[in-house]
């Protein structure tokens, strides 16, 4: 079997009240073949027979979300839980956990960002032993999140740039971990491509759906329904593709539609739609670079 396309990736979140053994039968639709998992799921079935449905259809973990029960500051560590879900990452040869930064803090900035970085700097350790890299997302779109994406009233990490600084803080450390960079809060921070370009840390993982166009719907009222199929959308799919080429990230988009329509499609329509909008990837990061459109 060939090689999947870096553009065909399912994730859970544009399918989450299917059981996962739906979602992996869905993801091995031909053209697609990976599919980004919610660590929740992968305990509640089992490492071992999440595994082996994976390797029985041929579909690839390539990256998980839920390591953590929310943003990075919302709870305590729980180290044992910790370990379970990275040593059942690591059943599945799934490389890269997804780590949500708190889009609300409830102290100083500065004082946040170290918390933060203390809180990194143990995870990474730990997620080392396991083989699992970690990617850092910020929350860029302004609401619609939960309670346990945030840890008080104050704005917390938002931007690339913001996540930037902060990894720079980890010295050493932050050769393993990097960056997961979702289109729609790129787009919702200003869609500047040297966010992206001047990262100075790897990205580990991208997360993608179209963004609305701000002229029709402004930024200030995205929220998660308004996440639409790739191709649907205003996002310059051509610059973003650019940008991370120069950012030398080679690897897998995740389809991350969270808009109702989407969600309740019948399994096969998700599988054309998610299809269309993997070809619609293709054509539209190998041709050359088109003026912005509006995001």
């Amino acid at each position: 079997m060939s090689a999947p396309s870096r553009f065909g990736c399912l994730s859970w979140t544009s399918m989450p009240c299917r059981p996962l053994s739906e979602q992996i039968a869905l993801a091995a639709a031909p053209g697609l073949g990976q599919l980004e998992v919610h660590l929740p799921q992968v305990l509640a079935e089992g490492a071992q027979a999440v595994a082996s449905a994976l390797a029985r259809h041929r579909v690839r973990a390539v990256a998980a979300t839920g390591l953590m029960p929310g943003s990075l500051l919302h709870q305590d560590l729980d180290l044992p839980r910790l370990r379970e879900g990275l040593a059942a990452l690591d059943r599945l040869g799934c490389p890269v956990a997804v780590l949500t930064l708190d889009h609300t803090i409830g102290a100083p900035y500065p004082q946040a960002e170290q918390a933060i970085l203390k809180r990194l700097r143990a995870l990474v350790g730990t997620a080392a032993t396991y083989g699992v890299r970690l990617a850092v997302e910020a929350l860029g779109t302004p609401g619609g999140h939960t309670p346990a994406q945030g840890s008080g009233p104050e704005a917390g990490i938002r931007t690339l740039l913001q996540v930037a600084e902060l990894l720079d803080g980890l010295g050493r450390k932050s050769t393993r971990v990097g960056v997961c960079v979702d289109a729609v809060s790129w787009a919702a921070t200003g869609a500047h491509l040297e966010h992206i370009t001047g990262l100075g840390h790897p990205v580990r993982h991208v997360r993608v759906a179209d963004a609305p166009c701000s002229r029709k719907l402004p930024v200030a009222q995205w929220r998660p329904s308004h996440r639409l199929m790739v191709g649907d959308g205003a996002l310059d799919w051509s610059s973003f593709g650019t940008a991370l080429a120069q950012a030398d990230y080679s690897g897998p988009w995740a389809l991350a539609v969270t808009n109702p329509g989407i969600r309740s499609l019948p399994g096969p329509e998700l599988v054309a739609r998610a299809l269309a909008a993997t070809q619609y990837l293709h054509s539209s990061t190998t041709s050359k670079p088109s003026a912005t459109r509006a995001a």
